[in-house]
């Protein structure tokens, strides 16, 4: 459950609500409340949590028999990994790694057509 992985993580990272709240710029009330399950953080917040605490997406939304997916505006740079298992991770990159897997990709392409 979302409120539960919020949870966990910030326990993880040993900071306590208050904390978490400053680094992602949201009254402490607001994360007591996403952790209770009284609320659920927006896209932007949770996108905020992601790239603060260097954690995906898809980890924080991820749950048990989950019924349900966030789906997260593509506003940043963006790269979903699907494994073989149907399991995706999205990461949030820089415009230099951007460039990079184009690239790497590209010549892939490349390699194929000759």
């Amino acid at each position: 459950m979302l409120a539960d992985n919020i949870r966990k993580l910030r326990k993880q990272r040993h900071i306590t609500q208050r904390e978490l709240a400053k680094i992602i710029e949201v009254s402490p009330s607001t994360v007591a409340m996403w952790e209770s399950g009284s609320r659920t953080p927006d896209s932007s917040a949770l996108i905020k949590i992601s790239k603060k605490l260097n954690i995906s997406i898809d980890w924080l939304a991820e749950q048990e028999n989950a019924s349900y997916s966030i789906k997260v505006p593509q506003t940043e740079n963006t790269v979903t990994i699907i494994g073989r298992n149907g399991m995706a991770k999205t990461y949030i990159l820089d415009d230099t790694s951007v460039n990079a897997i184009r690239d790497y990709t590209e010549s892939l392409t490349n390699k194929d057509c000759r």
